[in-house]
């Protein structure tokens, strides 16, 4: 039931601008038509075989046809990545799978050579224009060339591509990650980002009833924004494609409250009140744009 344009339409009703979708996770399952490794939705399910559809193509054309066809905004089109840790390949991180051997420098060189980075240019150069590639739990032996040359790759195809600071060698990083649902207690001034999910999991879990409502979310949203980050929130699709109602439900409700309020938070920056001049704000929270600042007031 994986339909596209449903999440294009949830982006446009709580104001979302891009999507970061994965790609590959801890798994080693390629959720497009990988040429790189046949462990992928196209090749390796029946209803790749079947349909021969491949879901990212799908939503990534979604987005870009955003572009041209008059949307309220264009989506950008992001890729998660996880690139360290692949269950079914020796020399990565396993998670207690016997039968894959790592980490081990050399291995990992092979899986680099024959999976990484071939899945990584795949993605740069087959579904068009990428925003942004999220990699994911960067441990050793990844090194500091390896990562080069995936990032050199991934500029000479796309200059504007961005980084995350998940590829753990920072001198290629365009902004840094907090941990899984982390925020920064104060400003910073330096660009960082909380990859948050919207209720404790971040597949599907039909266990996972404990939604965050959209009070919580618009109070994490803007005090991101007012600490100079950047606010990543993830939902978990079904196995059919379709979005939980709830998420859908609450996704709504924050849109409602996102739109009349966006002028103070997208193209907004970090408060001014900061370093030296630190303020505690317990009545809540403040970002800038030129010379105007937006008060959030909670209390």
């Amino acid at each position: 039931k994986w339909n596209a344009r449903d999440i294009i339409d949830l982006c446009y009703a709580t104001g979302q601008r891009y999507i970061v979708i994965t790609a590959k996770h801890h798994d080693g399952f390629a959720m497009y038509h990988s040429q790189a490794s046949k462990f992928n939705i196209v090749d390796a399910t029946p209803y790749g075989r079947k349909t021969g559809r491949d879901p990212l193509k799908e939503l990534a054309d979604a987005c870009h046809a955003t572009e041209t066809d008059g949307s309220p905004w264009p989506i950008k089109m992001c890729f998660y990545y996880s690139h360290c840790v692949d269950w079914q390949e020796d020399g990565t991180h396993p998670h207690n799978y016997q039968y894959v051997k790592g980490p081990d420098a050399e291995r990992f060189q092979t899986y680099f050579e024959n999976k990484f980075f071939p899945q990584v240019k795949e993605l740069m150069h087959n579904y068009g224009d990428v925003g942004l590639i999220w990699f994911d739990v960067p441990r050793i032996p990844f090194s500091v060339e390896q990562a080069k040359q995936v990032v050199d790759m991934m500029h000479e195809a796309q200059p504007a591509t961005l980084v995350n600071g998940r590829l753990s060698k920072d001198e290629f990083v365009d902004y840094l990650v907090s941990g899984d649902n982390g925020v920064a207690g104060v400003p910073t001034d330096y660009y960082w980002e909380t990859p948050s999910s919207i209720n404790h999991t971040y597949g599907y879990g039909k266990w996972d009833t404990d939604w965050k409502s959209w009070e919580e979310l618009a109070d994490l949203l803007v005090r991101c924004v007012s600490h100079n980050g950047n606010y990543l929130l993830n939902i978990g699709p079904k196995g059919d494609g379709t979005i939980p109602e709830k998420s859908v439900e609450i996704l709504h409700d924050l849109g409602r409250w996102v739109k009349p309020n966006s002028e103070a938070i997208f193209g907004s920056v970090a408060t001014p009140y900061r370093g030296e001049m630190m303020t505690s704000m317990d009545w809540g929270y403040c970002t800038q744009k030129d010379n105007v600042l937006y008060l959030f007031v909670k209390n």
